[in-house]
């Protein structure tokens, strides 16, 4: 995703909670997205070494400083970039487009989680358990997958979606909320098992979880790559 080109057009969203989820899920995307004007480096990459936003070259620095991704960064960031490293981060993410009308998921409300901690004595073990087990909180996503954050191809599936979704949604009436929601989240999963074009014919949540398996390696590496240690392998 290019910095200048944000996505500023009007989707229609069940909820407050889901349309704010969507600005986290693009700025997860900007932070994820290898861009040659940073050589070739992510956002996320970049900061985690230079630590400031001073560093980024001019073009770069304007599209980032703005009120909403300066929020972003210290509500997912607020202990440093290197706390990446800690599987609590995982709770700093969204879940991508995958979770867009799923609540933010706290570490209490994991309760795999928290039993895990309870009848394994070694910590590292339970947490690796727990890293590389699907969760119905995210989808079928790993929580290693949640941690990586949204990927190129995946934000431009987000916006594949929401077109679609807000076509079908739009001026509709609903008996409440709930209604809404559940009408939203029955969309979501019928478009995330159905061939898609822009995955070549293949299913959206196919193309999804192969682009976060490839980003975790890689984020993996980087941070191995500058000396520090991760809960995730």
């Amino acid at each position: 995703m290019d910095f200048e080109k944000l996505d500023t057009k009007c989707y229609w969203f069940p909820t407050r909670e889901s349309g704010q989820k969507y600005i986290d899920i693009k700025f997860e995307c900007i932070m994820n997205t290898e861009n040659e004007k940073l050589n070739n480096k992510t956002l996320f990459e970049t900061l985690s070494v230079e630590s400031s936003m001073s560093c980024l070259p001019s073009s770069v620095q304007s599209a980032v400083q703005t009120t909403l991704f300066k929020n972003y960064i210290k509500k997912v960031y607020a202990r440093g970039y290197h706390n990446e490293a800690n599987n609590q981060s995982v709770f700093t993410k969204t879940g991508g487009v995958l979770n867009l009308f799923n609540p933010n998921i706290k570490e209490k409300m994991d309760k795999d989680f928290m039993e895990l901690i309870k009848i394994r004595e070694n910590r590292a073990e339970a947490v690796s358990s727990w890293i590389s087990a699907k969760s119905d909180l995210w989808n079928d996503l790993t929580p290693g997958l949640v941690w990586v954050g949204t990927g190129e191809s995946e934000g431009r599936l987000l916006t594949d979606f929401l077109e679609k979704f807000t076509d079908k949604m739009n001026g509709n009436a609903f008996y409440s909320q709930g209604d809404a929601i559940l009408k939203s989240i029955k969309l979501l999963r019928t478009w995330q098992f159905v061939s898609n074009e822009l995955c070549n014919g293949r299913r959206p949540y196919d193309v999804i979880v192969e682009e976060r398996r490839m980003n975790y390696r890689r984020k993996i590496g980087f941070l191995e790559s500058i000396g520090i240690s991760t809960d995730f392998k």
